[in-house]
């Protein structure tokens, strides 16, 4: 299970519009995804902090995935050049559903590292009240996988999280991204 909320693949400049994940082999218990909808979150939002947060963009970066391949033994070389095809993205804070125009909260504790022009102090502060907010239960639907679940979701606003309570179990998962767009 991934830890922790996001939306997949924030890091690139084009955002997937939705993923399909199929459960090949799930624990007998333990191991579902959590998943958020962050059109709601923006909307219980006072008008104040929406006006805001409007117009802020943050940056996302894949810094998991350098510690992942230094801790494996790549070289720097590697790192670097994974880093050039992958560099930093601006994402607006607040983007708009392409499709039905709700507009939702596009921060993610995965891969957004700062908004954009912000004193860090401040940036990390208020990222992480932002983040707070996906954790609330009002806003989550629970997905208990079966073998051969499938379940899929629009990235553009929902955020999920595969909840690593499965201790020594398998959980064998494929998954499926759907290409999408910049986010505006």
């Amino acid at each position: 299970a991934a830890a922790g909320w996001h939306s997949d693949e924030t890091w690139r400049e084009e955002t997937p519009l939705g993923s399909v994940l199929y459960g090949r082999s799930v624990p007998e218990y333990g191991g579902d995804t959590v998943f958020a909808d962050m059109e709601r979150v923006y909307d219980d939002l006072s008008d104040d902090v929406q006006e805001n947060l409007d117009g802020l963009y943050a940056v996302h970066d894949h810094i998991s995935h350098r510690r992942r391949m230094r801790a494996i033994g790549k070289s720097e070389e590697q790192i670097d050049a994974w880093r050039r095809e992958f560099p930093e993205v601006r994402h607006p804070i607040v983007r708009t559903h392409p499709v039905t125009g709700r507009k939702s909260l596009f921060v993610n504790g995965g891969f957004t590292d700062r908004v954009d022009g912000m004193d860090a102090d401040e940036s990390k502060e208020l990222l992480a009240s932002l983040y707070a907010l996906v954790a609330k239960p009002q806003y989550q639907c629970r997905f208990r996988w079966q073998t051969r679940s499938v379940a899929f979701w629009d990235n553009r606003s929902v955020q999920h999280y595969g909840v690593p309570d499965f201790g020594d179990q398998e959980r064998l998962m494929e998954r499926v991204t759907i290409g999408g767009d910049r986010p505006a």
